[in-house]
């Protein structure tokens, strides 16, 4: 499994996951997502374009990030979701937790919109 993160101009951060979320990938990306997750205070985006596979550990390491970034009102989405893993998130229900975009543009659109939205109410 891979992680990579990419910081958008915009204010919003972007972390490419290649690979499976199973017990062997969430070994190698569990401590580099929660200091992430720790560390972060801009909007985050996981890009799942390159996994193709979503265990119920992986589910588990999702929900916990999410939890932690929306513990300090950072919010987190998820988008370009292969058919495989978008079945296992609705039987999950994960996606009623967290919101899903069809690409990176979508996403940062509502994100930036929700952070705006935020800031003026604020």
């Amino acid at each position: 499994m891979e992680f990579k993160i990419e910081a958008l101009a915009i204010g919003i951060d972007v972390v490419h996951l290649n690979g499976r979320l199973d017990i062997g990938g969430i070994k190698q990306i569990e401590t580099p997502f929660a200091e992430l997750a720790k560390n972060q205070t801009r909007p985050l985006i996981l890009d799942l374009a390159q996994v193709s596979y979503l265990a119920s550990v992986g589910i588990r390491l999702l929900l916990t990030q999410a939890k932690a970034l929306s513990a300090k009102k950072v919010p987190m989405a998820l988008c370009n979701i292969q058919p495989l893993v978008a079945e296992t998130l609705k039987f999950s229900v994960l996606d009623l937790y967290l919101p899903i975009f069809p690409d990176i543009p979508s996403a940062q659109k509502a994100l930036t919109q929700k952070d705006a939205g935020q800031k003026a109410s604020g």
